[in-house]
């Protein structure tokens, strides 16, 4: 921080390094910051010393509740994008609920409160949550593999391996059909000892001993390191996604390229432009799958690498014929949804039949579509979540309590997940598989 005389002159150097939010005292003789602690330092320089004041303050949990309710009832009276409020009577709504809120007690009664009086308008993209509500305990670690809980015992019955798990890569490798018998000397079975035993192990590297038969006969013992919730699910979608490129590989003789858009965020879409421009470009074809994406905001991204129209190919020597503009994506396409397509990942959808990309695999969306925004309530813990903005199809139907509807429906059963069955997965290679039969434009083999 330099200070400079209004009158012209040399600039003085005041302060160097300041942590948090930086005020000048009214008298203009010393700086005051803060993060966490008021520190003061005068502006001709020196160490910042320590602002020492003590407060005491007497708090009304219930005064204070009922202003935050009334400041979330009113958030949503001025902002919910719906003026009519959904066609609920909101001063109705207000006398109803606010005759109770003394009865609260706790904060999950709070929650449960402020969720109850919000479902009255039946929309999405609302609701409260709380800070400050602690982390579990204790955690549970996850061993890398799937076993069969119907098996008596000894010893767990693995059924398949985690992809890039702790249990994937070993040498000699645990294989699906072999038995786990004993973690760190003790005995295991598929039951809740089982958890108990890995409760608070996130990180802990232990011995499992192995064998082909469930006996402890000629077993053998292996090492891993136990995983965290996040991390399994983190490597699980990424075994889920190759499971199903290689479904996709085999039942089109490798002519079609399969995607998965995770989330409608940064990272998803900068996933998907590689993926676009290295997997599908080598392809005749190509599966986007937004089954499960609970949204966010990149769907006019995604529809412009898929929508222009293309209007020349550039080839170099010995080289691919780009498309130009350059990435445009020109080929048959499909989209899988179902009825975890939510939010932005129903706008996408919506504009991909509105551009006519290629056929809608599926069932419904969910139906959930409003643009929202967060405001912390007077209490300083609550978080409210305000719908703002709604969304309309070009005929003007509103997309809230809606769903995108598919082109072809097809469902996938919980008969199919055990299985192991896509019935909808296997539709979009089937009528992709009928459209690439017919001749190629010109070109249209390579792209960039």
């Amino acid at each position: 921080i330099w200070r400079v005389p209004v009158s012209g002159g040399t600039p003085a150097r005041a302060l160097v390094g300041f942590a948090g939010i930086l005020r000048l005292s009214p008298d203009g003789t010393r700086f005051y910051m803060g993060q966490g602690t008021i520190r003061s330092v005068p502006v001709e320089g020196g160490e910042p010393a320590p602002v020492m004041f003590s407060a005491q303050i007497e708090e009304d949990p219930a005064a204070v509740r009922r202003a935050a309710f009334d400041q979330a009832w009113r958030l949503l009276r001025d902002g919910f994008y719906d003026e009519k409020m959904h066609g609920v009577d909101w001063d109705a709504v207000y006398a109803r609920y606010s005759a109770v809120l003394d009865e609260i007690v706790t904060d999950d009664d709070w929650l449960l409160f402020l969720s109850e009086m919000v479902g009255e308008l039946n929309a999405s993209h609302v609701g409260a949550s709380l800070r400050d509500r602690g982390e579990p305990a204790v955690t549970t670690a996850y061993l890398g593999f799937w076993f069969d809980y119907d098996h008596p015992g000894p010893g767990l019955a693995i059924t398949e391996i985690l992809r890039d798990g702790p249990a994937d890569g070993l040498d000699p490798p645990l294989r699906p059909g072999q038995y786990v018998l004993a973690i760190d000397g003790n005995d295991v079975t598929a039951s809740e000892g089982l958890f108990r035993q890995l409760n608070g192990a996130v990180g802990r590297t232990v011995e499992l001993l192995v064998n082909d038969r469930p006996t402890r006969e000629r077993a053998r013992s292996v090492r891993i390191t136990l995983i965290s919730r996040q991390r399994w699910d983190s490597l699980f979608y990424e075994h889920q996604v190759a499971r199903a490129r290689e479904r996709v590989d085999r039942l089109s003789g490798g002519r079609l390229a399969y995607v998965h858009i995770r989330s409608m965020d940064q990272p998803s879409l900068a996933r998907f432009q590689r993926e676009l421009r290295s997997l599908a470009f080598e392809k005749e074809g190509l599966i986007i799958d937004v089954r499960w994406n609970g949204g966010g905001r990149i769907h006019d991204e995604l529809l412009a690498l898929l929508a222009p129209r293309v209007h020349a190919y550039e080839t170099p020597r010995g080289g691919l014929a780009m498309t130009q503009p350059f990435g445009a994506y020109d080929r048959p396409m499909a989209l899988l949804i179902n009825q975890g397509s939510a939010s932005d990942a129903e706008v996408f959808p919506n504009g991909f039949r509105v551009n006519r990309l290629g056929k809608i695999i599926g069932v419904p969306t969910s139906g959930g579509v409003i643009g929202t925004m967060e405001q912390r309530l007077l209490d300083g813990r609550t978080t409210w979540r305000i719908p703002r903005t709604g969304w309309t199809t070009l005929e003007g139907r509103n997309m809230e309590n809606w769903g995108v509807p598919p082109d072809i429906y097809v469902e996938r059963l919980p008969a199919d997940y055990a299985e192991d069955r896509d019935p909808q997965l296997e539709r979009a290679v089937e009528e992709l598989l009928k459209e690439i039969g017919r001749p190629k434009r010109p070109g249209s083999r390579n792209g960039g």
